[in-house]
């Protein structure tokens, strides 16, 4: 069973990545378990919403050099980043910006007939434009408060697609990030990442 103290442990990007990867199988193993992640319930929310991401940002933006702590709690960040004496080097704050409505109804879709919503697998410029009012959102209400010990991590929840159906993403999510770059941010840095390999500088 995932709890909130195995999620804390610091780890390298490598062995969070490994770590993810053992959730992974624990929970297709056990179907109680697999509908908690699919559903967020539970130490599952914080894992989805925080530790999921923040596993994908780690790996582009960081070596083994680091260790990367998440930390529960509404202290205005979601990870520690720290050298390998345990020193603090910076924070992490992530931000995932969605459809909230449209995911819950879609888990539980899923959860119930194993499979949901077919019409979020389109072309991959129109998941971007579907998407775009709730990265603006989720950005403007992150750049009215105070991240200056913080880089933010601006998640764009998209439907993993193949590559050859990402063909129009690119251009897309620059659209977006342009729009991103317009706004005033306080914090060490700003970034928008577009799971699973792309990490697009907004700031800083």
């Amino acid at each position: 069973m995932l709890t909130g103290d195995e999620i804390g442990k610091p780890r390298t990007p490598s062995e969070l990545r490994e770590f993810i990867a053992r959730v992974t199988e624990w929970a297709l193993a056990d179907e109680d378990e697999t509908d908690e992640g699919i559903l967020k319930q539970g130490v599952y929310k914080r894992y989805v919403d925080e530790v999921l991401p923040l596993n994908v940002f780690a790996d582009l933006e960081y070596s083994d050099d680091y260790l990367i702590q998440p930390v529960k709690g509404n202290q205005g960040y979601d990870a520690n980043v720290l050298n390998l004496s345990g020193e603090l080097v910076e924070r992490v704050k992530i931000t995932v910006s969605h459809d909230g409505m449209a995911s819950i109804a879609d888990a539980q879709l899923l959860v119930e007939r194993g499979f949901g919503n077919a019409s979020q697998f389109g072309d991959s410029s129109t998941q971007v434009e579907q998407l775009k009012p709730h990265i603006r959102a989720a950005a403007v209400k992150k750049s009215l408060a105070d991240y200056s010990d913080c880089v933010l991590v601006i998640v764009a929840d998209l439907v993993f697609l193949p590559p050859e159906l990402r063909a129009n993403q690119d251009a897309a999510i620059e659209d977006v990030a342009d729009e991103l770059r317009a706004l005033s941010f306080k914090a060490k840095r700003v970034r928008l990442l577009v799971p699973p390999d792309r990490i697009i500088a907004i700031a800083g």
